[in-house]
């Protein structure tokens, strides 16, 4: 059975994680809930009007800086949405159209040489079947493609589709992919607004969008009920 694309799981994921973004927002900023929870965090009335604001202050202060650490992590977690859900295109794809894992089917010959497109028999002979065998094969040569910078990763997709992605998709996806290596390999702390995180939102749902409707194309059994676009 061929594998499908699951568009609509990572549609519910992204879906799931931009609600939950946005109740923590609303939770944060009513300043009832922070009173309430000023009143109840201790098992006594604090009396002194200066250690109230004090610590309305403080507690303020500390929600605005867990605010930004999510905000950061959110951002992670697209990219990382993108990077797997990638893979599984690209999976199902080599699963059907067997001849573009050629160049990303490595092996390295006793000479040390890299030789493309070489399938060993003790692995050929080590699979029950030829489906087994074609999904570890589409698997490898995923791996071997999603290597180097995201850009060539793109550019790469772009030549094996023969089909350009959106410019206004690919040059946000760069964008994001750059401020992700800031957090996560720099540690850096970029500032990033609520309506950063939303538009990566809608920017990882226009991936999908792409990537489903491209899916029906070129004969990838896609599962996908599109969501208003």
């Amino acid at each position: 059975m061929e594998k499908a694309f699951q568009a609509r799981y990572w549609e519910d994921e992204n879906r799931f994680s931009e609600v939950t973004f946005r109740l923590m927002l609303e939770y944060i900023s009513n300043d009832d809930l922070t009173k309430t929870f000023l009143k109840t965090k201790k098992n006594y009335e604090i009396d002194d009007e200066f250690i109230k604001e004090i610590e309305e202050t403080s507690l303020i202060l500390n929600l605005e800086s867990i605010t930004e650490i999510y905000k950061r992590q959110m951002y992670v977690i697209v990219n990382t949405y993108i990077e797997l859900m990638m893979k599984e295109f690209l999976t199902c794809y080599f699963s059907i159209h067997h001849m573009s894992m050629y160049e990303y089917l490595r092996t390295k010959t006793k000479g040390g040489q890299i030789q493309e497109g070489l399938v060993s028999l003790k692995k050929i002979d080590k699979s029950e079947s030829k489906e087994s065998l074609i999904e570890k094969l589409a698997k490898e040569a995923t791996s071997t493609f999603m290597t180097g910078k995201f850009s060539s990763q793109l550019d790469r997709l772009e030549n094996m589709l023969k089909k350009k992605i959106p410019p206004n998709i690919k040059s946000k996806l760069l964008d994001l992919a750059n401020i992700r290596n800031e957090i996560v390999h720099e540690h850096k702390y970029p500032n990033i607004t609520d309506s950063d995180v939303f538009d990566a939102y809608k920017l990882f749902h226009d991936l999908i969008y792409y990537l489903a409707t491209t899916s029906k194309k070129i004969n990838i059994n896609v599962n996908w009920n599109p969501l208003s676009h």
